[in-house]
């Protein structure tokens, strides 16, 4: 039987995955003893217990009379590494100018500012590009590189990597890094989240469920999300004939239209991207048999008004931003030694609407 933490553990339990979190830096000021006595409904002696505990162990420091601030080995107690103090210029680069990407870079933005990082941002949509903004950062003497590599050249764009290591430039792969490339990354896992978008229609009590994926996507990801569909579909619905329609398949119009009109009661589809609804939608709208359908997908759906219940799975931006940041600045690097490769993965949320 596992012990039950008095107040004072649970505040300083509390207080500790909030500085995992990087809610607070070093030398930011903690929440007041008076704050945590309202929070918790503990006595002042309990919450300054609590205090005095944490600045024994090393993780923060108290000033007469203005309070607790986090200390600046807190990272190296929490994280088994001293805060990279060297880093200060950091070089992103992604390969597409789309939404999602954008996002991503004004949340790095974010993370480079209370970082005191200054950054240069690339845009790369061929390997050469992708050369060329390494050999910027190289030559202009950049400490770090976060990236998301175009996966449409994984097979090729790996001698841009043995570049950066001949350089020992450290960098994180936001994504998950081909298998020929052996590097930090931060990722959701796409397994995870396809089985959980099952299991969502599942639970809204669809008859049948389809996937719908692309050739032309990132094959990593179209691999991972088919392999949690099926997974999803052997564990919920056993019975089921497992559908997927490939969008850029010379017949996929005629076989999707097919299934559709000939189809009977409640229907889910999981997207492999919920950009592909306008394409699948005129198909759709376009059967005759009465049906109820209900679409689920990765990333934001599209702002259009039609008759399925729009469910996503939405990576939260800032986390991944934060994160990347994490790998480069408190989990790693020294130039003069090899570090441990670090894959952070992330769960997906599904979001409603």
């Amino acid at each position: 039987m596992s012990k039950i933490k008095n107040k004072a553990e649970q505040i300083e339990e509390f207080l500790l995955t909030e500085l995992q979190k990087r809610k607070y830096k070093a030398h930011d000021k903690l929440p007041s003893e008076t704050k945590l006595c309202q929070t918790f409904e503990v006595s002042r002696v309990t919450a300054r217990r609590c205090l005095h505990d944490l600045a024994e162990k090393g993780y923060i420091y108290s000033v007469k009379g203005g309070g607790s601030f986090v200390s600046e080995k807190a990272s190296e107690l929490l994280y088994n590494a001293p805060q990279n103090n060297s880093l200060k210029k950091i070089g992103v680069v992604f390969p597409h100018k789309i939404d999602f990407f954008k996002n991503l870079y004004q949340a790095l933005q974010t993370e480079f500012t209370r970082s005191n990082f200054s950054h240069r941002f690339f845009f790369s949509t061929s390997i050469q590009e992708e050369k060329e903004a390494f050999r910027f950062f190289i030559r202009n003497k950049y400490d770090a590189i976060i990236l998301s590599p175009n996966r449409e050249y994984f097979d090729n764009n790996f001698r841009n990597f043995e570049m950066l290591n001949r350089n020992k430039i450290p960098y994180v792969i936001i994504g998950k890094p081909p298998d020929n490339i052996f590097c930090n990354a931060v990722y959701y896992d796409d397994i995870a989240g396809c089985i959980a978008l099952v299991r969502e229609l599942y639970f809204r009590k669809c008859k049948q469920i389809i996937h719908i994926t692309s050739l032309y996507c990132d094959q990593e990801a179209v691999k991972e999300r088919r392999e949690g569909y099926l997974y999803g579909m052997k564990k919920f619905y056993p019975d089921c004939e497992k559908r997927i329609f490939n969008i850029n398949q010379d017949n996929f119009q005629k076989d999707l239209s097919d299934f559709v009109r000939s189809f009977r009661g409640k229907l889910g589809i999981i997207l492999h991207d919920n950009a592909e609804y306008m394409t699948i939608r005129n198909i759709l709208d376009a059967a005759p048999s009465p049906y109820e359908r209900m679409v689920v997908g990765f990333n934001a759906p599209p702002d259009v008004e039609g008759k399925e219940h729009i469910s996503s799975i939405e990576h939260n931006i800032e986390y991944l931003a934060q994160k990347s940041v994490d790998l480069l600045s408190i989990r790693f690097f020294s130039r003069n030694s090899d570090e441990e490769i670090t894959h952070s993965i992330l769960k997906p949320q599904i979001l409603l609407r």
